[in-house]
């Protein structure tokens, strides 16, 4: 297993957002599949890269729990019915193509939609 780094300053690493030296390496190299985990908004960008390559993927949902074993509903993925708790965190790309949410908005402690794309 080969590890690659990136940072936004390029100090360490390859300069860039991670998900750019993904976007260079799927050009390059055959995966079999992809697995990620980091903020939202990374993973949105991995799921449009995995998704244009046909490239099937896992990524690991960060969520607001309060109650963390399905209870409470603070973690619930709008339109599914799936609890990042109890379902998750862990998600394929197959599932995530049926979550309207994903990679667009999140809630935050109170219940609040907080947007993912004015950030």
């Amino acid at each position: 297993m080969e590890t690659l780094i990136a940072t936004d300053d390029g100090t360490y690493g390859a300069k860039g957002f991670v998900t750019d030296l993904f976007a260079s390496l799927v050009k390059l190299r055959d995966f079999d599949k992809v697995y990620a985990c980091g903020p939202e908004r990374m993973l949105w960008r991995m799921f449009e890269i995995c998704e244009a390559r046909k490239l099937p993927c896992e990524l690991s949902l960060e969520r607001y729990m309060k109650c963390a074993f399905g209870v409470c509903g603070s973690c619930a993925l709008d339109g599914t019915g799936w609890l990042v708790c109890k379902d998750g965190p862990v998600f394929s790309g197959d599932q995530l193509r049926r979550v309207p949410e994903f990679g667009h908005y999140r809630r935050d402690a109170t219940g609040k939609v907080v947007s993912l794309e004015s950030r």
